[in-house]
């Protein structure tokens, strides 16, 4: 097993601390979750490492929207639709179409963090995603962001229907 982090839930958007801690393993973290939220919210571990942070140790705020892309990217994988997958059997991709992002403590070298994905609506070509970074070992919410991405055509580079099987495993886990 590996080591041992603590998973954190609060009332999504409440902006209230987190209302549980549960201590689960490394390997385990990542997943699809209902139990306490009462709704799909996939979760993935981030190590923060020294690529991630300034001078001082603490991390850097560019570093925020590559660990909510990884947790995405994580959650299409979860659903059965790896980044190349979606390029080379539907000659689609996604693209980050808005960020809106609020930092509210800092995360720091070496620490283990959560990031969630929530599906908050989606459309013809759209997603719309929340996220939440909370830092695994005392629960502390670090930055919430809402995410837009846009599925586009790898050829033409234009909007593109998301594939209706997407479409379908996204009803699936909203």
């Amino acid at each position: 097993m590996g080591a041992v982090v603590a998973r954190c839930y609060a009332d999504e958007g409440s902006g209230r601390a987190p209302r549980a801690c549960i201590i689960a393993g490394f390997n385990a973290l990542a997943g699809l979750q209902t139990a306490v939220t009462g709704e799909a919210v996939f979760r993935w571990p981030v190590r923060v490492y020294y690529e991630d942070t300034d001078a001082t140790g603490i991390v850097y705020h560019a570093s925020y929207l590559k660990y909510c892309e990884r947790a995405r990217t994580e959650w299409l994988r979860r659903l059965g639709f790896g980044q190349e997958r979606l390029r080379t059997e539907h000659g689609v991709a996604f693209t980050l179409a808005s960020a809106q992002m609020q930092w509210r403590r800092p995360a720091r070298l070496d620490d283990l963090l959560d990031v969630s994905v929530r599906v908050a609506a989606y459309g013809k070509v759209r997603i719309d995603f929340e996220q939440r970074i909370v830092r695994g070992e005392d629960c502390t919410e670090l930055a919430v962001a809402s995410m837009r991405v846009a599925c586009i055509d790898t050829t033409s580079m234009r909007p593109r229907p998301l594939p209706a099987a997407m479409t379908a495993e996204i009803v699936n886990v909203s």
